[in-house]
């Protein structure tokens, strides 16, 4: 089979390329520069409970959540706007500050109107990468 070219070529393993990071992780100097977001379930009788938070990486200060029997987008909206009212009355986050959401890759974050929320409150959205945890 060789003499007639019939084989099949073999199979060569190409170098793995580590990919740079999308987003590279760093702490905050001050308050209200950058906020992560998070669903966690909670056991409850015979299902579950949902408790969407968000939090200061600089203080580690839970500051906004909502809890609740659904895990909708509405949710994950809801919590951010407690966020955003617990340290801006206002309700909106004044164009001299730059507040960064990182968020893992959940269908409730990627939402249309999610990130549509995120834009009037003045947030830039920021997705962690695949199976990497900080």
């Amino acid at each position: 089979m060789a003499a007639m070219g019939l084989l099949q070529p073999k199979h060569v393993k190409k170098p793995k390329q580590k990919k740079p990071p999308t987003a590279i992780y760093y702490c905050p100097l001050r308050s209200n520069i950058r906020w992560e977001a998070d669903l966690t379930l909670v056991p409850y009788q015979s299902g579950f409970l949902y408790l969407f938070s968000v939090i200061d990486v600089f203080d580690k200060e839970l500051i906004g959540h909502h809890f609740g029997f659904r895990c909708k987008k509405e949710d994950a909206i809801e919590s951010l706007k407690t966020a955003v009212l617990s340290r801006f009355p206002s309700g909106k986050i004044p164009d001299n500050f730059h507040v960064t959401l990182r968020l893992d890759r959940g269908c409730q974050f990627t939402a249309f109107d999610f990130a549509k929320a995120a834009k009037i409150f003045n947030i830039e959205i920021e997705f962690c990468d695949v199976q990497a945890p900080n």
